[in-house]
């Protein structure tokens, strides 16, 4: 069986890019849901959820970041291709 390194482990990155992923899913679901008559309460909650689930693509880039600093520590500025 092969040995995975240190760097092969899951981090806080990997966490926050699964729930930034699960997030856009569910906000599929949620304006499909948003489209059929509910009462105006359940409507108020699902937007509500709707609108604090906009904010994963941030969470998204964050999980990306983390982990490509945790994986390459000795990376620096001047390695990133410049465009």
């Amino acid at each position: 069986m092969q040995q995975l390194g240190a760097n092969s482990q899951a981090d806080i990155g990997d966490f926050v890019k699964l729930f930034a992923v699960i997030t856009v899913m569910i906000q599929s679901i949620i304006s499909f849901l948003m489209q059929t008559t509910l009462p105006v309460g359940q409507q108020f909650l699902l937007g509500g959820i709707y609108e604090v689930v906009k904010f994963s693509a941030s969470a998204f880039i964050f999980g990306i970041l983390f982990s490509s600093t945790r994986t390459h520590p000795q990376a620096r500025l001047c390695d990133y291709p410049r465009l």
